[in-house]
């Protein structure tokens, strides 16, 4: 597959049920085309309010081998959400270019020192125990969404490198502050000294410890009515009536989250100030993960297919338990994001037997007895399978769609020959 771009379209389409004389007919046509096909479908977006709905399609065209426009369009108004581990995706993109530019290769292991700790510190003690790279930790980051290896990659990002970085890709909307730890909000914002080593045990690059200062931090958020989510809370096995306050925790929006992905994957008309700083065999490493299921992994406790299924962690295209997929044709590279009965998906979607793409990013919330925290939602009732239909429904529109150029996805079904 070239990836090589010479065209990028952006449009941002915003859509209110009314149809009204903004909307696009390309916008229409698809919601015209998804009308009726399934009752899940068409429930959820009757009462898109309800389930706090966002859904960003990225209409993917390719002219020639080097040329290709994408129309994204955004439908639906924004609402707050929680994005759970689908921040892991900029986060990754974001470490492997901070490992090019330290030239820190596959080959070399990490220890965290014991500067600052806790809340969960597994991820210190894990390597202080074992020889692994950031390689390895990135990929079970994305592909089994290792919240321990997250904190790895926090801890060596750092916050404030992850806000500057964020920034200078045009990412202004994701604010990542905190690990997956049970940390609170300062100790969030102290990171350990962190040693790489060669295979021969040398010492190559120390990062010192360091720390945000609170008040950097909270520049990147204004308090808001709009984060107190629920009726109800649930904490330390009692429900109280008030909601649960998603205030300075970490925030994206869904287009930031879904151009990420559309930038990983389409890089070369990416204005030159924002392009991500990634060898070829860096990026491919990405893509590559970003598109495996568990059992690709080289590790025993993941060839489980009964506890690790290809849809553990893979929604659109695959989420409904009733879809007949074929996992070797189609390949979702994608990052998913769940807690609190937020459901989140950036997702690149390829067949590699019709040779059609698209980008599709959803997010919606499914909390029945409007209580947070209770664990008490209807992920396997309404969110995974929406997602998996409404991705089978852009398969099908796609394949009926005419494209200019008929591209070449060998490359891509080639990482997992």
């Amino acid at each position: 597959m070239n990836l090589k771009l010479t065209v990028l379209i952006v449009a941002l389409i915003s859509y209110n049920y009314n149809l009204s004389q903004q909307n696009t007919l390309k916008t229409q046509e698809f919601l015209q085309f998804v009308k009726g096909k399934d009752p899940l479908v068409d429930a959820v977006l009757k009462n898109h309010e309800q389930y706090r709905l966002q859904i960003v399609y990225g209409q993917v065209t390719h002219h020639s081998e080097d040329s290709v426009s994408i129309i994204n369009s955004s439908l639906l108004k924004e609402n707050y959400f929680y994005p759970a581990s689908s921040v892991k995706l900029p986060c990754a993109m974001i470490a492997m270019e901070k490992l090019n530019d330290l030239n820190i290769g596959g080959n070399y292991y990490f220890r965290f020192n014991n500067d600052y700790l806790c809340g969960s510190n597994a991820h210190i003690s894990n390597s202080q125990n074992s020889k692994s790279s950031f390689y390895d930790i990135i990929k079970e980051m994305i592909v089994v969404s290792n919240n321990v290896s997250f904190n790895s990659v926090y801890e060596f990002l750092t916050p404030g490198y992850l806000k500057t970085k964020l920034r200078e890709k045009g990412l202004n909307d994701i604010h990542v502050f905190n690990k997956f730890a049970g940390c609170n909000l300062q100790e969030n914002l102290k990171c350990n000294t962190i040693k790489f080593y060669d295979q021969n045990d040398q010492l190559l690059h120390k990062q010192d410890a360091s720390v945000l200062n609170l008040s950097e931090m909270a520049e990147n958020y204004n308090y808001s009515q709009k984060k107190l989510i629920g009726t109800y809370s649930y904490k330390n096995r009692k429900t109280t009536k008030k909601p649960y306050d998603f205030n300075y925790n970490i925030s994206t929006s869904l287009e930031n989250l879904h151009n990420s992905l559309t930038d990983l994957i389409y890089p070369n008309n990416i204005n030159t100030s924002r392009r991500w700083n990634l060898k070829k065999s860096d990026r491919n490493f990405l893509i590559k993960i970003l598109g495996m299921f568990p059992r690709e992994l080289n590790t025993k406790i993941y060839q489980d297919s009964t506890k690790y299924p290809d849809n553990l962690l893979k929604y659109i295209v695959f989420g409904d338990p009733n879809s007949n997929t074929k996992s070797n044709s189609i390949r979702t590279f994608s990052k998913i994001g769940l807690a609190y009965g937020f459901t989140t998906e950036a997702a690149y979607v390829v067949d590699l037997e019709t040779n059609k793409d698209f980008f599709l990013s959803i997010t919606m919330y499914t909390n029945k007895n409007k209580t947070i925290n209770d664990g008490i939602y209807q992920y396997e009732q309404i969110s995974k399978p929406f997602f998996g239909k409404l991705g089978m429904l852009l398969l099908e529109y796609e394949a009926q769609r005419p494209q200019p150029f008929s591209p070449d996805f060998s490359s891509l079904g080639s990482f997992y020959d």
